[in-house]
């Protein structure tokens, strides 16, 4: 969803500012399931999965900041 939507709006592609967002080509959906499958294996308290929500909410606000600044035509 987000390559589309960053390709579609603003002609961000792997090559062109958005290598992260792109991923790993045919290698990211086994990647994701090894990811999936570590986090799956972590004992969570609810301290910790707190803490984790706060650090992924304050990861996207920062985005939202950073996308509030940038010009649009």
């Amino acid at each position: 969803v987000l390559t589309r939507r960053l390709s579609d709006a603003f002609g961000i592609g792997p090559s062109d500012g958005g290598r992260y967002f792109f991923g790993h080509g045919r290698a990211t959906a086994a990647r994701w399931r090894r990811f999936l499958a570590w986090l799956d294996s972590l004992r969570w308290d609810e301290a910790g999965a707190e803490a984790a929500a706060a650090a992924a909410g304050s990861t996207f606000e920062r985005f939202k900041e950073r996308l509030t600044t940038l010009a649009y035509d």
